[in-house]
């Protein structure tokens, strides 16, 4: 079943995100504001981007049940492009930060993980009442068996990686030995993948 969303300026997302965590995590709130550049405190899209500690997954009820669906660490978070390189940077670029889609859908895109994993790519949205947290399956990297970042259980992952991996990927490496599945776990990610994905889960009304 699709989810719905309405459509909203990047502006107004962001504005949503500062006051979910001012309302649900005041005092957190207040000392994460304290440490953040003044010159960015009258704009919420370069606040969000350019200050850490966001308690993304207890930013409200409800998007903390959305993330509960896939395990995954906190220690590492980002929503700046370019932030991690790897051969995927090019396409991922187009999810992570505030975006907005043809289908005038827009979202907020985080990297998360902690540093023994392969960071998870979810959005935050706004669904014309409240924020929500949608996961992408496609283009994106975690255990789609075990429903946890890569790099929490090595053998279960190769084997999922090995699986997801394209064929043309797969011909690269000793389909014996599925151990060296891992080393090309960067060719799952895919940013125009996840946006396909992201636009089949949720329609614009």
């Amino acid at each position: 079943m699709s989810r719905l969303s309405i459509p909203i300026t990047q502006e107004t997302l962001a504005t949503h995100i500062l006051n979910a965590f001012k309302e649900n995590n005041k005092y957190d709130y207040q000392e994460w504001l304290d440490n953040q550049d003044i010159k960015f405190n009258d704009n919420p899209i370069k606040l969000i981007n350019n200050g850490y500690g966001i308690p993304w997954t207890n930013l409200t009820p409800h998007v903390t049940k959305d993330l509960e669906k896939v395990h995954f660490d906190t220690e590492n978070v980002t929503t700046l492009k370019n932030e991690w390189n790897s051969h995927s940077n090019q396409s991922m670029n187009k999810v992570l930060g505030f975006n907005t889609l043809d289908n005038n859908f827009t979202f907020l895109g985080v990297w998360a993980g902690g540093d023994w994993e392969i960071p998870v790519l979810f959005i935050i949205y706004w669904d014309s009442k409240k924020l929500r947290a949608y996961i992408p399956k496609d283009g994106n990297t975690w255990n789609t068996d075990s429903k946890e970042a890569y790099g929490n259980d090595e053998i279960p992952d190769d084997l999922n990686i090995c699986k997801r991996l394209p064929h043309d990927i797969t011909d690269k490496y000793n389909k014996d030995d599925i151990l060296e599945a891992s080393a090309f776990v960067d060719y799952l990610t895919d940013g125009n993948k996840i946006i396909e994905d992201i636009k089949n889960r949720i329609k614009v009304k």
